[in-house]
């Protein structure tokens, strides 16, 4: 089970958005889980369109497996510097302020509730 939460609902010019990712297990015994950036992302949207994906475009991205007890969560962080992804790579182009966006994680068929949050 993912559970993703933002930092704040509202990020200032300068501020970077951070998020938290809960990731729990419903297994009934302990099992291994890829938290590496190219498997846990973050899915960040406005309007339906894509604006960020913490997993795109990460070369030479090191593998993180970790172990998860069921029912224990355990915390990733991950913080987005504002610029967009477009055509599956980050851009130098910096997100627009005055919207709101949804942020998501996503691990292979799993995705957390969306969280909304703004860039003012």
């Amino acid at each position: 089970m993912l559970t993703l939460s933002a930092g704040k609902d509202s990020y200032g010019q300068h501020e970077r958005p951070t998020f938290q990712i809960d990731v729990v297990s419903t297994a009934p015994s302990a099992c291994r889980f890829d938290a590496s950036p190219r498997s846990l992302r973050v899915v960040v949207t406005h309007g339906g369109q894509l604006a960020w994906n913490s997993g795109a475009c990460l070369h030479d991205a090191a593998s993180r497996t970790i172990q998860l007890q069921r029912g224990v969560p355990v915390v990733v962080p991950v913080t987005w510097d504002r610029r967009l992804t477009v055509s599956g790579c980050p851009t130098t182009v910096m997100a627009a302020t005055g919207r709101t966006y949804v942020a998501a994680a996503q691990s292979g068929g799993v995705e957390s509730t969306g969280q909304p949050f703004r860039l003012r």
